[in-house]
């Protein structure tokens, strides 16, 4: 794996991103843009261990949606499901970079 990669997606009120480095680790990132500059502000970041891989898991209980990264998880809207998806399938197990 290597190459970056970025998946970039409104998620509920704020932006979601989930990128791959060159070193092949990956980090999931909620923010929001401010003001006139438009300025950065991070919410959460889940950076991943060597070799950890984000997944998609639903809970059947709640039927809540959450992309995982080792042991930190993000809520992530229904709609924005099958993007995501596609986007892990295509970059997580090394593939397109």
């Amino acid at each position: 794996m290597s190459g970056f990669v970025e998946f970039e997606a409104k998620c509920f009120t704020e932006k979601l991103a989930v990128n791959r480095n060159s070193q092949g680790r990956w980090v999931a990132n909620v923010f929001t843009l401010e003001g006139k500059q438009r300025e950065y502000r991070s919410i959460a970041v889940i950076v991943g261990e060597h070799a950890q891989r984000p997944e998609i898991k639903t809970d059947g209980k709640t039927a809540v949606t959450r992309l995982w990264l080792g042991n930190g998880a993000i809520q992530v809207p229904s709609t924005l499901v099958p993007r995501l998806q596609a986007f892990l399938d295509k970059h997580v197990a090394g593939g397109a970079a």
